[in-house]
């Protein structure tokens, strides 16, 4: 802003008591107006947040009304009973609890007691008894399919209350699955199911531990390892005839950042020895997997494919790594297929890589 040369005098000369009096009232004057202009956005604020609820309630109301007429809630109750099934197979097994707080007409098929078929009792959680007894009346006489977990932790007296309950509705069972880490809590679960079954179609045992005595083994057919620090000493107890876990028959390791690959070799042939004692051997080993286990060489890989099937990809479309991607080796195997192309287009040479 400039100002004229007749406008700057009075800033020049010693202002007067009138002048200082009409000073005063202009910025009076001048407070005022602000005070008034203040109050007048104050107000206009107010307007708008008034607004914004207004618009809010009015978004709202739009939400609620495509949820009365989204496609989830226009399913009939057959296909929401049967996706809930799917979720609870697929291992979300608070699903029924879950799904029952979103409407009226998903707590009505959430009740349905196929919805509550697949019972997951795990020992190792303190309420587990509760638990298992809620889901069972909630099932009511539908097919069950039976999960037990528990962990060399839990005392044989709890297992066996767990057990009671669900054996008391054995009739129902479809399908038994046990994960422990201790066979002998395996044999403990499988002692107490001492009614008849007649509906059971299929049973699976997963564990992959023994006792210090040496006395038990992996029951199961395959091992399967992701991370682990097992270490060569432990699976050189598997080694020979007579070794650990003689049904034994596949390995599946990944991420073993302690194994070396020549651990793995002396295992597999060792498998192959026979001996002049009486008695069970092992069973050979069929197949080995090994995928980013960074001490086992192209070399091992190699001498493993010469004496069985040696895997150096994931497994069936609906491997659990194929949706974390945390096991795919692309360039690895790209780059072992070029450095031995040679050796893998010659028949005779007798290699099994699955690649």
């Amino acid at each position: 802003m400039f100002f004229t040369d007749t406008e700057r005098l009075p800033y020049r000369l010693e202002p007067t008591p009138d002048a200082i009096d009409a000073a005063w009232a202009t910025i009076h004057s001048h407070e005022s107006a602000i005070d008034d202009l203040e109050d007048r956005i104050q107000d206009l604020l107010h307007q708008v947040q008034d607004l914004r609820y207004d618009q809010a309630k009015h978004r709202a109301s739009i939400e609620r009304c495509k949820g009365l007429i989204t496609l989830a809630r226009r399913l009939p109750e057959e296909l929401l009973i049967k996706i809930f099934e799917h979720c609870v197979e697929d291992g979300w097994t608070r699903a029924p609890l879950v799904v029952a707080h979103v409407c009226s007409a998903w707590r009505k098929a959430a009740l349905a007691p196929k919805v509550w078929s697949h019972v997951y009792a795990n020992a190792d959680d303190p309420k587990a008894l509760d638990r298992t007894r809620f889901w069972l009346a909630m099932a009511r006489g539908a097919n069950l399919h039976v999960t037990v977990v528990t962990s060399w932790r839990i005392l044989p007296r709890q297992i066996m209350e767990l057990m009671g309950v669900l054996v008391d509705r054995s009739a129902q069972w479809r399908s038994l699955k046990v994960e422990t880490d201790s066979l002998r809590h395996a044999d403990l679960v499988l002692s107490q199911c001492n009614q008849p079954t007649p509906e059971l179609r299929s049973m699976e045992i997963r564990t992959a531990a023994f006792d210090s005595n040496g006395s038990e083994g992996v029951s199961d057919l395959e091992l399967r390892l992701h991370e682990s620090s097992i270490s060569d000493a432990t699976l050189q107890l598997l080694n020979g005839p007579r070794g650990l876990c003689p049904r034994l028959r596949r390995l599946d390791l990944r991420w073993c950042g302690h194994l070396h690959g020549r651990a793995l070799v002396d295992l597999v042939q060792s498998r192959h020895v026979a001996d002049d004692l009486s008695g069970p051997v092992s069973d050979p080993i069929e197949e080995v997997g090994v995928i980013n286990c960074c001490f086992v060489t192209e070399d091992d890989v190699l001498d493993l494919a010469r004496m069985t099937v040696c895997r150096l990809v994931m497994r069936e479309a609906d491997d659990y790594c194929r949706t974390c991607q945390c096991c795919t080796n692309q360039r690895y195997r790209t780059r072992l297929r070029l450095r031995h192309i040679t050796e893998f287009m010659d028949r005779n040479a007798g290699i099994r890589l699955v690649l």
